[in-house]
């Protein structure tokens, strides 16, 4: 089964073949032995949600960071929202100055975007 980028894996094997991970790379990777692997490749059990998460990022999907990161990736050049919107790391870095220039305090938004993260994280 191939899965498309706008589509969300869900099994193991299929966020293994979207993030281009063979068996012996989930293995080593994950610090499991092969057993283990073949289990969550068949659905006899499934893998720790960490797992799942880390293919996820693996791939560039940050679906599983929680609910406001839905149908966002990472790839090589910029950080996409599904609407379309990139960000490249060049204007993260911009932002810091940006608000530098227009007085905000950025410590203090840091610990705004902490707490609402506590709120979001039972969405994972």
């Amino acid at each position: 089964m191939t899965t498309f980028y706008y589509e969300v894996p869900e099994t193991f094997r299929e966020w293994r073949i979207f993030s281009r991970y063979s068996l012996l790379e989930c293995e080593k990777t994950f610090g499991v032995t092969r057993r283990t692997v073949n289990n969550w490749e068949s659905g006899r059990i499934q893998p720790p949600r960490a797992v799942i998460i880390s293919l996820g990022l693996f791939g560039g999907r940050l679906d599983r960071l929680g609910k406001r990161w839905r149908g966002f990736r990472i790839t090589p050049e910029c950080i996409e929202s599904p609407d379309g919107d990139c960000v490249r790391c060049e204007e993260i870095r911009a932002l810091r100055y940006a608000m530098q220039a227009s007085d905000i305090r950025r410590d203090r938004r840091c610990r705004m975007n902490e707490n609402a993260q506590d709120v979001s994280s039972h969405w994972i």
